[in-house]
């Protein structure tokens, strides 16, 4: 079965190195949710930033795959808020 693609909105509960936590919008789930070194990593213009701008309580924009284990893993990952990336 290939994997399907998944776009939620929502809020960051928790982040650690290799996966984070998502609050979504409106069904309010907890969405367990890995990255890799495969994730992209963007402000809310699209430019690429660091992960670790990532922060709890923080909305984003996930888009990503689930597998057949229900396991998600983001392929993408945008912050709705302008973040202040320093030069």
């Amino acid at each position: 079965k290939p994997k399907t693609r998944v776009v939620f909105l929502g809020t960051i509960t928790t982040i650690k190195k290799s996966n984070l936590t998502l609050l979504t919008r409106g069904s309010n789930e907890s969405k367990s949710v890995m990255t890799n070194k495969a994730t992209k990593y963007q402000n809310s213009d699209g430019s690429k930033i660091s992960p670790q701008l990532l922060e709890k309580d923080l909305t984003i924009l996930l888009v990503g795959f689930e597998d057949s284990q229900a396991q998600i893993t983001a392929t993408t990952i945008r912050s709705l808020a302008p973040l202040g990336v320093s030069k």
